[in-house]
């Protein structure tokens, strides 16, 4: 496994079974080598791993295989005709769509200098031939099991991103709707003077506001010799305002030295 970005091979043939089994529910790898046997060896190894695998035998060929349906790995040989497997490598990971796809080399050349080409051009592992089996898995596995990690965690951030914007269209909904609702308050409440309730109380002039309530001295109707009131009030009915319904309803009166109705 890779631990602080050291691969231990210990611990990845340690976790082979599970990662195999994470491997088999998902997408096909790439196998490049311009070796028809190396590449029906190492996609029989893949295949009984439980991988599905597409190949190609040079490099302009994997290239278009990779434009058409992106693999979750690619397996690439160095040395090969045409695009060699450096160029190949580049290309990929110039590609938008490929660019997150790890890539194993895997080749005869034991030099530190070509690894360390293979490296620069975006290979994320190497492994010499001729190749164990079980450790082409372990790699493969493990950097299958990262990149699969990384696509989930993209795939969390953009519904995250997609969740904030629409929680921001919401609130920017709610904004208006409030101004809206404020407006049509203000100008009923402007209307509301000489309003009779229940024909028992007139309401006279504004005292007082806050909120989506106005409190309003108000005439008891019935018995003119009793003081007058302080009325929270609003409309019993709804009434029509700019295409908007709403509704003002009678409430406790909460102003201080006011008597409610």
């Amino acid at each position: 496994m890779i631990t602080d970005g050291v691969f231990s091979m210990e611990g990845a043939v340690a976790k082979l079974p599970q990662l195999v089994e994470i491997c088999k529910r998902h997408d096909a790898m790439l196998v490049v080598d311009d070796s028809p046997a190396l590449v029906t060896l190492l996609g029989g190894v893949l295949r009984g791993a439980g991988y599905q695998v597409r190949a190609a035998t040079d490099g302009a060929r994997a290239l278009a295989l990779a434009a058409a349906q992106a693999p979750e790995l690619v397996l690439l040989d160095l040395r090969m005709p045409g695009l060699d497997g450096y160029e190949v490598c580049r290309r990929l990971k110039n590609d938008p769509t490929t660019a997150s796809v790890p890539v194993i080399v895997i080749s005869a050349l034991e030099e530190v200098d070509e690894k360390l080409k293979a490296f620069e051009a975006g290979a994320a592992d190497y492994v010499l031939k001729p190749f164990e089996p079980r450790e082409v898995l372990a790699r493969v596995g493990a950097h299958v099991q990262l990149y699969r990690l990384q696509r989930e965690l993209e795939r969390s951030r953009r519904e995250l991103a997609e969740q904030n914007e629409e929680l921001v269209r919401k609130n920017d909904e709610l904004e208006r709707a409030e101004r809206r609702t404020r407006h049509v308050f203000s100008a009923l409440a402007s209307a509301l003077p000489g309003t009779v309730l229940d024909g028992k109380y007139r309401l006279e002039q504004k005292i007082g506001a806050g909120g989506f309530a106005t409190v309003f001295r108000a005439v008891h109707l019935q018995d003119l010799d009793i003081d007058e009131v302080d009325v929270q009030a609003g409309l019993i009915n709804s009434i029509g305002f700019d295409g908007q319904c709403c509704s003002l309803i009678l409430t406790r009166c909460d102003v201080p030295g006011a008597n409610s109705y």
